[in-house]
């Protein structure tokens, strides 16, 4: 069999409201109320290459490859661990990572990374699982993975475990980009339980099929993470004021809990000159990227 190769996307946070900790005694207490709606990069993100082989190894290549765990830890493997336990034998591949997109960036990387091994060794093993069934093992991985398994736009609620249908939108030109700090999600949530931001409500999406309708519908959303964020990364929000002032910007935000940030321009050679702009203001000393938001309109 060849060397087999899947993308695995960025995930963007375009809109996410989050509640007060749910009060204990209720299920799933301690924990946060999302309403979030969520899309994925047609170009930008992780690929993943299988090969079946007589061992398991694992290998990350790439720009964000230094310090990740290619043993038990990583979430590849944990992702194939769990298949091996529900098909009941080993699974024996040559796994390589090429890793693109930034470390605890808010974009779901490790949790992209896992939805893309779980499609990819069910595949490529005949494994025979069908989509139901990787949806619970997803969850087993994390809240994010289940909606990277989907891979398109969608409404996360609840817990980030119950969903809801996406409005209709076109694709859209946008620029990613991250100062280059890690951002510690646990972190984020303490300070915004700390800063007791709430106000929480489910917001009202509508189809929209302009760009510019749909950036005054996200626009009248937000992140509610931002300030906390801000309060403990001031390079995000350096990063957000300077993409601001691009040409041809129609919305910057960032994506969930940070510290990456998206942009939506007006179009593609606007957001590529955005994206060169940005690595001019820095030096290079920054991460970002043109591409395109995939939509659901055409």
């Amino acid at each position: 069999m060849s060397l087999q190769r899947y993308f695995s996307p960025a995930k963007i946070n375009l809109t996410l409201h989050v509640s007060a900790p749910i009060a204990a005694g209720e299920k799933y207490a301690g924990y946060h109320k999302l309403d979030s709606l969520v899309a994925f990069t047609k170009d930008i993100g992780d690929y993943l290459y299988f090969l079946p082989s007589e061992s398991l190894e694992l290998i990350i290549s790439g720009r964000f490859a230094n310090g990740l765990d290619t043993g038990e830890n990583n979430i590849i493997i944990k992702a194939l661990r769990l298949l091996e336990a529900h098909v009941g034998h080993s699974i024996k591949a040559k796994i390589e990572l090429e890793k693109n997109l930034p470390i605890a960036s808010g974009i779901g990387g490790g949790s992209g990374n896992a939805a893309a091994a779980l499609i990819g060794l069910n595949q490529i093993f005949n494994l025979g699982l069908d989509y139901e069934v990787l949806e619970k093992i997803a969850l087993q991985l994390g809240a994010d993975v289940p909606v990277c398994l989907k891979g398109l736009p969608i409404i996360m609620r609840n817990i980030g475990d119950e969903f809801a249908p996406a409005p209709k939108f076109p694709n859209l030109p946008i620029v990613l980009a991250n100062p280059l700090v890690e951002c510690s999600t646990p972190s984020i949530y303490k300070k915004f339980d700390y800063l007791k931001d709430y106000d929480f409500s489910e917001f009202e999406f509508k189809d929209t099929t302009s760009l510019d309708g749909f950036c005054d519908l996200i626009s009248s959303a937000k992140n509610d993470l931002e300030n906390a964020n801000f309060a403990l990364y001031p390079q995000v929000k350096l990063l957000v004021k300077t993409m601001k002032n691009l040409t041809g910007v129609k919305l910057v935000r960032m994506s969930g809990s940070g510290g990456s940030v998206f942009a939506i321009f007006e179009n593609a050679d606007y957001a590529k000159k955005g994206a060169e702009t940005l690595h001019e203001i820095y030096n290079n000393q920054i991460w970002a990227i043109a591409g395109t938001l995939a939509g659901n309109h055409e």
